[in-house]
């Protein structure tokens, strides 16, 4: 789209996630290599703070951590870069997040489920899809949930290709439509079983499908691992760690819980 309209400047995908009471995680990927900041503040017109400075590499997912946040509040951050020869830092566009509520607030949460990409043509229209993400960036909810079946890997299985580079090339795609959201509403995923991440297909190797697709949902998506805010999945499995699977956590007055069967079953689940 970029290149389309003659966009000079460096093009941002970017996912938060994993909120807490005073912190948000925020994975960046641009189109070339710079030096990168975030500056944030609670006032639409001053940023108070600013992060560490990062160096992010072209085409690579870098996670920057804002912390020491206050909790039920609205904080507005933008990005500011530079490239490899630039004299000075230019700015990105103006977005928010919400820390945890307290309980007692009133918020909005937004869920999906079975996005299917692969299935063009037959389940999925990618400018509908564009339209759908508009329409819950709009709403500014606290965060949005996918509920499985969104980084189908079937065909990949199917033809023999279930390769990292073609496995991550499903993930980062879909970063494309998510962006949208995911720039002022934290995202969180659930697996399906058309995601594969599934005990089933482990063999002890390290490019089996169901490695390759936990791998690449870690790398493109700053999902929780149990701490003092999230409760989850503490086993770790082999080649790939802390899978970040299942997890649950309180906002307001609300339990949320996040189930996986796939990663505990030596038998296929909903796969026959």
């Amino acid at each position: 789209i970029g290149r389309a309209f003659g966009v000079t400047n460096p093009v941002f995908t970017q996912i938060l996630g994993r909120p807490t009471t005073n912190s948000v995680s925020l994975s960046l990927i641009s189109s070339e290599a710079l030096t990168i900041y975030i500056e944030y503040g609670y006032s639409k017109s001053k940023y108070s703070q600013k992060s560490k400075v990062y160096s992010a590499v072209a085409a690579q997912p870098l996670v920057i951590d804002i912390t020491n946040l206050k909790s039920n509040a609205r904080v507005y951050y933008r990005v500011r870069f530079k490239s490899k020869n630039g004299k000075s830092f230019a700015s990105g566009k103006q977005y928010s997040f919400m820390t945890a509520r307290t309980p007692g607030s009133k918020f909005s949460f937004t869920v999906q489920g079975d996005t299917h990409p692969e299935r063009v043509g037959k389940m999925f229209r990618s400018d509908l899809y564009y339209v759908t993400m508009a329409n819950i960036a709009a709403q500014l909810p606290d965060f949005h949930i996918l509920m499985g079946d969104d980084f189908s890997i079937d065909p990949l299985i199917g033809k023999g290709q279930a390769t990292q580079q073609n496995v991550e090339k499903i993930y980062k795609t879909h970063r494309d439509w998510l962006t949208i959201p995911g720039s002022t509403t934290s995202i969180f995923l659930v697996n399906g079983n058309h995601e594969q991440a599934a005990a089933y297909l482990l063999d002890g190797t390290s490019t089996n499908p169901a490695v390759l697709a936990g791998n690449a949902r870690n790398k493109f998506y700053p999902l929780p691992a149990p701490n003092s805010f999230y409760s989850g999945n503490q086993e770790e499995i082999p080649a790939v760690g802390l899978p970040r699977d299942y997890y649950s956590w309180t906002w307001g007055d609300a339990l949320f819980v996040t189930l996986d069967p796939y990663w505990h079953s030596s038998a296929a689940v909903d796969n026959v």
